[in-house]
């Protein structure tokens, strides 16, 4: 019986990590879209998490979305670096995490 309820755990563990993951994810999305250079909305639209287990990532599949993060990189205005840096969205970040985890563990 104790070997189930470790099992439960850690799948609650899990299925808690992988939620709290899309949502900081989710945050830092948000935090990157005040920042993408909007001219016709495309770039913004194209943002893409994608999570897997305890990992994610976040992109943007715009063709020129790589040139453009690039350029504004080079002028210390990156839409993504900028805001992973950033300690209230990275506060943000770890209590979304939290909170999953503590929401599927109760």
């Amino acid at each position: 019986m104790k070997g189930f309820r470790r099992a439960e755990l850690r799948t609650r563990a899990e299925r808690g990590a992988d939620r709290g993951a899309r949502q900081a994810l989710e945050i830092l999305r948000r935090a990157a879209g005040r920042r993408v250079p909007v001219d016709t909305g495309r770039l913004a639209a194209s943002a893409r998490i994608v999570t897997e287990g305890k990992t994610g990532s976040l992109g943007y599949t715009a063709p020129y979305a790589a040139h453009q993060h690039a350029r504004m990189e080079r002028r210390g205005a990156g839409y993504l670096a900028g805001p992973a840096r950033d300690a209230a969205v990275r506060r943000q970040m770890a209590q979304a995490l939290a909170a999953a985890l503590r929401r599927e563990l109760k």
